[in-house]
């Protein structure tokens, strides 16, 4: 379920009317429509978005949820999504889209992305490929949401986005992975072969391998306003995300369509 409503234009400023589009589970802070008005003044048109602050409770919640931002921490750098006008590097979260209206409608409104299961990148992708704006905020100051309630629902929901979230590529897929697999869990098996065979120099190697990891992902987590202490559980969060990726991979490519919240999409 999406609400939206307008953000009324000002008159000094010649500022066209925005449309503020807001997942059903999204909370907005005291004064969250006011702390994004300057940047929509500054940028006249096109879109904005951010990740709000994600709100976690099951133990399933806390390992996979934040690495949403750690993949785009990661892989899509914001000021390449911020400046560059290729299509490619996109990112945006449903639960908080701001869109001028005009762009709104030069690119189709959500009526041109209906075939999508990711219509928020969709989205994102018609503007820039349209040549409009498009600003990744830092929304979770003021935005707050929990987009799930259980540990399979974080499973359903991953499993629905992830392998359609990269235009159903198994090449791209099984790159990430494999590129995780040997930053992220290869210390960690080298550690329990170089302990078993006490190997202090390779030992050390490992922990600084890991350690490595665990500061990325700390320093990711605390910049969007979460806890670093789950960054140590890194290894078995990337586990559960690839083990996520086969399965929504191969839900596409047997066909099955993907089952959420009673739903069925393709």
């Amino acid at each position: 379920m999406v609400n939206h409503m307008p953000v009324l234009s000002s008159q000094r400023q010649q500022l066209s009317d925005w449309l503020l589009f807001l997942d059903a589970d999204v909370r907005l802070k005291k004064g969250a429509v006011e702390s994004v008005y300057k940047q929509l003044c500054m940028q006249k048109t096109g879109m904005l978005s951010g990740f709000p602050e994600q709100k976690t409770g099951t133990f399933f919640e806390h390992l996979v949820v934040p690495m949403m931002m750690f993949t785009i921490g990661c892989h899509l750098p914001v000021k390449w999504v911020r400046k560059s006008k290729n299509p490619a590097f996109a990112a945006a979260h449903g639960g908080f889209i701001a869109i001028e209206k005009n762009c709104y409608h030069d690119i189709g409104g959500h009526e041109a992305i209906k075939d999508s299961l990711v219509d928020d990148m969709a989205l994102a992708r018609r503007v820039k490929e349209k040549g409009f704006p498009f600003t990744l905020a830092s929304i979770h100051p003021f935005v707050y949401m929990r987009m799930y309630e259980s540990g399979q629902e974080v499973w359903e929901g991953y499993r629905k986005n992830l392998f359609p979230g990269v235009n159903r590529s198994i090449a791209l897929l099984s790159s990430v992975f494999c590129l995780y697999t040997l930053l992220y869990l290869a210390p960690v098996i080298c550690f329990m072969i170089a302990l078993f065979q006490l190997d202090v120099l390779s030992i050390c190697l490992a922990i600084l391998c890991y350690g490595l990891g665990v500061s990325i992902k700390a320093a990711i987590d605390t910049e969007n306003g979460r806890t670093s202490a789950m960054a140590f559980l890194l290894p078995v969060s990337i586990l559960s995300l690839i083990a996520i990726g086969f399965a929504s991979m191969k839900i596409s490519l047997k066909k099955e369509g993907y089952e959420w919240k009673g739903r069925r999409y393709e």
